[in-house]
């Protein structure tokens, strides 16, 4: 194989991470036999009315592994580089209580937490310092299995922060903070989804006399075992800010006999913005480098050896690179540099959204009838001015308005301070709204210009 090839693979193997194969196993908050987790997350952008992830040259993430009393063992926190800046490690004791919680900044021991267990809850946790000077504890109560209380204390026994939980079904549906004279500093409510993963997180801090409210929204998609792979970020405004990939690996990944069929197509370098393999059908592939170069030329794959042989066309030098499969990556590391693995990732930079045509406010003008709604009719002025009326109803008027770059349409009824807000489509002749989880909450025909 000519040089430019050999050139390009060993920059994109440097850039990958060290992997080792571990036995671990699942938490209980997770379905199926887990191995590890790889979190990243990623930035989004609204370009022509379709959101888009954002890739760059950017190798950081989260690495979780577990062990087989369904806890995390550590817990790896890389940089952009894929340098770990952070390491969790855990201890545990006969039982599987984790005793011990150690935070490692830079190979270095930042601080250490020890847990107090009485009958299998941990009652009090002490926060030491590098030195193993302690600082401060904190004191647990509960209700049940659920956590109810925590106190923070000095260790000189005074109370720093008092901590409340408002539990259902073992769920904190709130968390409430507060200092010692009783003043609340920080409140936050949950809702969950039915698989228990967070819907919505609405925060509310006090500081300094003044009130700083934030509200974020969460979807997910989820895979074959019910653990969800894409975490979606919406903000107060129901605009998609970030996405979350998680990249699980399970027990059986490896039972996954690859194929030529599985192996078409592009494979991106993972954290890498353009680095990609591209595996033709025709038996020719490229090689696509982060400046854009390229390398081309023949590969097979031995299904048997479950390897990958890449050859320059007109040469006879060859590269040959063992693969195999786990955690949704396709996993490529050559015979003579076995401590490296390189993970290569399909990706979809589309999110599947909806809302692919942005308008003026023109089309909104005048009088639409409310789809599945007894002759309720909405209409929109040009002054923004709305409405709504319905059969046997008071009617309701108020302003809209829109929001074009993020596809937003507000209304605030007269006499109200708090908007209502949707995503809007139209499609097929119909205005449609949609809530921040893209369900379709109103349809709307348009029937006229007065009403």
């Amino acid at each position: 194989m000519t040089k430019q090839i050999f050139v390009l693979l060993v920059i994109v193997f440097s850039s990958c991470i060290s992997s080792s194969q571990k036995n671990f196993k699942k938490t209980a908050s997770l379905k199926g036999e887990v191995v590890k987790i790889i979190e990243k997350k990623y930035d989004t952008k609204l370009k022509k009315g379709v959101f888009r992830i954002v890739y760059q040259a950017d190798l950081s993430q989260d690495i979780y592994h577990y062990n087989q009393a369904n806890s995390i063992t550590h817990t790896q926190f890389l940089d952009y580089k894929g340098k770990e800046m952070w390491r969790y490690e855990n201890s545990f004791d006969k039982n599987g209580n984790i005793i011990s919680s150690s935070v490692f900044m830079k190979n270095e021991l930042n601080n250490t937490f020890e847990n107090k267990f009485v009958d299998g809850e941990n009652i009090e946790s002490v926060y030491l310092d590098a030195d193993g000077k302690k600082l401060y504890t904190t004191l647990k109560e509960y209700e049940g299995k659920a956590l109810s209380k925590k106190t923070k204390v000095s260790i000189d026994g005074e109370v720093l922060l008092i901590t409340e939980y408002d539990n259902k079904d073992g769920v904190a549906k709130s968390i409430t903070e507060k200092l010692p004279n009783g003043k609340v500093k920080r409140f936050t409510k949950y809702e969950y989804n039915r698989l228990g993963d967070l819907t919505k997180e609405e925060v509310v801090i006090e500081d300094f006399n003044q009130k700083e409210n934030g509200i974020r929204y969460f979807e997910y998609e989820y895979d074959q075992n019910g653990n969800w792979t894409k975490k979606f970020y919406y903000n107060d405004e129901s605009v998609l800010e970030d996405v979350s990939i998680r990249n699980i690996f399970y027990s059986d990944d490896q039972k996954l006999k690859l194929s030529k069929s599985l192996l078409l197509g592009e494979w991106f370098v993972f954290g890498r913005k353009v680095q990609s393999f591209v595996f033709n059908e025709d038996n020719t592939f490229q090689l696509i480098h982060e400046n854009r170069s390229k390398a081309s030329g023949i590969w097979s794959f031995d299904a048997k050896k479950s390897n990958i042989t890449l050859t320059q066309e007109s040469e006879k030098d060859e590269l040959v690179l063992n693969c195999f499969w786990a955690g949704g990556l396709l996993h490529l590391y050559p015979e003579d540099i076995t401590d490296q693995v390189m993970q290569l990732e399909r990706r979809t930079p589309n999110i599947d959204q909806k809302f692919t045509q942005k308008v003026a406010e023109k089309p909104f003008l005048g009088k639409w009838q409310v789809v599945g709604e007894d002759e309720m009719y909405i209409e929109f002025t040009p002054e923004n001015h709305f409405l709504t009326t319905q059969k046997y109803k008071t009617p309701k008027k108020g302003t809209w308005e829109i929001n074009i770059d993020n596809l937003l349409i507000s209304f605030t009824e007269n006499g109200k301070e708090e908007s209502k807000k949707y995503h809007y489509f139209f499609e097929e002749g119909q205005l449609k709204f949609y809530n921040y989880s893209l369900e379709v909450v109103q349809t709307l025909n348009f029937v006229g210009n007065e009403i």
